[in-house]
């Protein structure tokens, strides 16, 4: 019998994707004029931060409903990955290139929004995974008949 444990897995990821639009990356107690107008580091300071994620957590989102087409679901989680590769390649460039904002004079600390993207990437694996297995075991299913 076949789990469907990968929709899990995708669920799980796409749920952490959406908690990142809620939650911020870190927060300062000093107010700066670009990136930390608001005090706050999240995913809102910036157009490069927001359309990788939220393409991410929809095509995670979307892929649990390609559960007949098990290649095109695989496919759609590889490039739910690949986005959230662009979007944790330009939130740590943002964070390094903005390091006078968030250095130890602005008393600056990560919170959970830093976590949350490294985590739904290895929901994304582990489905990617499972989706892999289910495929071994209808092939070799089909070998048997």
């Amino acid at each position: 019998m076949i789990q469907r444990i990968q929709s899990v897995y995708l669920l799980i990821g796409s749920i952490l994707l959406g908690i990142l639009h809620l939650v911020p990356f870190g927060k300062g107690n000093q107010v700066a004029e670009s990136m930390l107008s608001d005090g706050l580091f999240n995913i809102n300071d910036g157009n490069m931060l927001l359309i990788p994620s939220t393409i991410a957590a929809v095509v995670m989102l979307v892929s649990i409903f390609l559960f007949k087409n098990r290649k095109a679901q695989k496919m759609s989680v590889i490039l739910s990955m690949f986005l959230l590769g662009m979007f944790l390649g330009f939130a740590i460039t943002t964070y390094f290139k903005n390091s006078e904002l968030f250095g130890t004079t602005n008393n600056f600390s990560l919170g959970l929004g830093s976590i949350l993207p490294f985590l739904a990437l290895v929901f994304g694996v582990l489905a990617a995974g499972a989706i892999s297995k289910d495929e071994k075991i209808v092939k070799s299913m089909d070998r048997l008949r």
